[in-house]
């Protein structure tokens, strides 16, 4: 197998993450849901996954789902991470990084702006179209 195989395997294997992540959030109602294609302007990562939860208890049910979605696709995890008792969780899964915010934490740490020359991915393109158009209603 030459190496733009292995090019195209890692690109299909984010990308399914990506749906993954965005349907195991979009099932537990996060609000918000936004990808930012980082390419070139970030080291750490191809792609972040931006949500919020609109309560603990809320934000304890998005990372579940989350860690058991990426768990269930077999996606490697670099780390976890929680901030302030779950107002921002931190998922690292090597190409697409995840923050989990409360409403607060998001306006406060406002990673879209300090990101914002990142191309933003339409959210539709990752969800089955049952959980798309449930998700724009």
């Amino acid at each position: 197998m030459g190496p733009e195989a292995e090019i195209v395997m890692s690109e299909d294997q984010t990308e399914k993450m990506l749906r993954s992540c965005c349907e195991a959030l979009n099932s537990k109602k996060a609000e918000d849901i936004k990808i930012l294609k980082m390419g070139d302007m970030c080291s750490i990562a191809d792609y972040f996954i931006i949500a919020t939860g609109t309560s603990q208890p809320h934000l304890k049910a998005l990372n579940r789902s989350l860690e058991a979605s990426l768990k269930d696709i077999g996606a490697e995890l670099l780390g976890k991470e929680r901030y302030r008792p779950s107002d921002w969780a931190v998922t690292d899964a090597i190409d697409v990084v995840i923050h989990v915010f409360s409403r607060e934490a998001r306006e406060f740490y406002a990673l879209e702006s300090l990101w914002k020359d990142a191309e933003s991915l339409d959210v539709s393109q990752f969800l089955n179209q049952e959980d798309a158009v449930s998700s724009e209603a």
